[in-house]
């Protein structure tokens, strides 16, 4: 699954999702980790199928939120868990993720 509108922004910003429930309260304060709809950089948000620490509901709900950037896109890489980035399908992890650092947005 992959989406992704034209635009740009200036710079970058990632964060892992954080939380095993996005836009939950954290232990520490009571508020959010951070707010999607606050972020207005290029975003992409990228994981794994098999990922149990970060299911793709929960992917789909933070990608949802995501309103504010001109530029944003999901990939799902087939195949991995959480720890890809150590599995066999890593070069596409690394592929994606150099593909949209390298785009002009």
């Amino acid at each position: 699954m992959e989406s992704s509108t034209g635009g740009g922004a200036n710079g970058f910003w990632s964060r892992s999702l954080g939380s095993k429930n996005p836009g939950q309260s954290t232990p520490e304060n009571g508020k959010p980790y951070y707010d999607p709809s606050e972020i207005a950089v290029p975003t992409l948000v990228i994981l794994a199928e098999w990922d149990q620490d970060t299911p793709l509901y929960m992917a789909q709900e933070v990608f949802q939120k995501l309103t504010r950037p001109k530029v944003k896109r999901m990939v799902v890489i087939g195949e991995g868990t959480h720890a890809v980035a150590l599995e066999k399908n890593r070069m596409q992890l690394f592929r994606e993720t150099a593909l949209f650092l390298e785009e002009e947005h």
